[in-house]
């Protein structure tokens, strides 16, 4: 067997909120299929996924993942694996760059392609930040 190696996870963007221990029809919706049972005594709630039903307790995380699937996440582990994303991160140009990007990186990141997407990604993140004097201008 091989020696074990680091590796970083690569940035996605997901989506989560907080679960108050309230059920509410928006929070059924955007779990859909994922949804299992509310149990109010207990306050918990179960959700459906990959892995089988799981339970979420008064405050974790319920998170979507890159594929869609729904899983529930403490707090803690939350914090020190997730942050809030970037407004640069979210516009269009970064978005299409980012792709580019990670569907070359199947290819391995050290090819000539990948190289080039991800510097056309940083170019994309740069141009798109603000300026220091707007930066200033807005505080």
């Amino acid at each position: 067997m091989s020696e074990p190696k680091k590796y970083r996870k690569k940035p996605v963007v997901i989506e989560a909120m907080r679960w108050d221990g309230e059920m509410d029809g928006d929070l059924e919706f955007w779990l859909g299929k994922s949804f299992n049972s509310w149990l109010p005594s207990r306050h918990q709630l179960e959700i459906n996924t990959l892995e089988g039903i799981i339970t979420a307790s008064v405050g974790d995380y319920i998170i979507r993942g890159v594929r869609g699937e729904f899983y529930p996440c403490k707090p803690d582990i939350f914090a020190a694996s997730y942050e809030p994303e970037s407004p640069v991160s979210s516009t269009p140009v970064v978005k299409l760059a980012f792709r580019k990007m990670d569907a070359l990186a199947a290819k391995g990141e050290d090819t000539p392609e990948y190289r080039a997407a991800f510097a056309e990604f940083e170019r994309a993140v740069r141009d798109t930040k603000p300026s220091t004097a707007e930066e200033e201008t807005e505080q």
